[in-house]
């Protein structure tokens, strides 16, 4: 029975992952980019939450989860404000030109 690791719609099933730790998963580069992971991701492994030393079984199932409400929300929000290029507040941008006679 193959082992199937996922996070939401994103599946790799992979015999070769057999003995590998839940940490191995997070640290392999196909992994992260295929299951889109940033790290702060919660594991579980056959619906039971383990911790990273778990070794993966054959036909295990191992589920890749944001807890609830972390979705999207970065640990250290970025809160720096960029201006956009152009935008110096300049006292000459307040005024409106005039067309000039001629």
């Amino acid at each position: 029975m193959p082992t199937i690791v996922y996070k939401g719609a994103n599946r790799i099933s992979d015999d070769g992952l057999v003995g590998k730790t839940v940490e191995d998963l997070k640290k392999d580069d196909i992994i992260v980019d295929a299951l889109n992971l940033d790290g702060n991701e919660s594991i579980k492994v056959n619906g039971q939450t383990q911790s990273a030393s778990y070794q993966i079984k054959a036909g295990d199932a191992v589920e890749f989860y944001k807890s609830q409400g972390t979705k999207g929300c970065p640990d250290e929000p970025d809160l720096e404000v960029i201006e956009e290029e152009g935008d110096d507040d300049d006292e000459d941008d307040d005024e409106e030109e005039t067309p000039s006679e001629g």
